[in-house]
């Protein structure tokens, strides 16, 4: 089983997707949480195709995917209102706080947020 366990961000699933190495290590090597912002996200994108929306139905199957509760809907609102994050930021980070684990992400936002994070660094 594995060990070690991620909250994702989109941005980081898709990079993963691109083929970005610097990101495969965090999607194969670990438990995969996402916040059930971030299926959205990935779902509504209209640029994916057929196969593309396969691959990712197929990925999404691998993650335990996070639903909103009320001390993640309280921690996002502490976000946007004394971090001045955007919702979907903020219910990502509320849910990284709610889980207890490290935000993978590319996003550098999420710095303000003083959470266990992990910024991969892009060649």
């Amino acid at each position: 089983m594995k060990s070690i366990s991620y909250l994702l961000d989109t941005n980081i699933i898709s990079y993963y997707f691109k083929g970005k190495a610097e990101v495969s290590e965090y999607v194969k090597s670990a438990k995969i949480y996402i916040s059930f912002i971030t299926e959205m996200e990935l779902r509504s994108n209209p640029k994916l195709n057929k196969r593309e929306r396969s691959l990712l139905d197929s990925f999404l199957k691998t993650c335990i995917i996070i639903d909103i509760n009320n001390e993640i809907k309280q921690t996002a609102i502490s976000f946007i209102r004394n971090k001045k994050l955007k919702l979907p930021d903020a219910i990502v980070g509320a849910t990284a706080v709610y889980l207890k684990i490290e935000l993978v992400t590319a996003d550098e936002r999420f710095e303000r947020l003083e959470i266990p994070l992990i910024l991969p660094a892009f060649n």
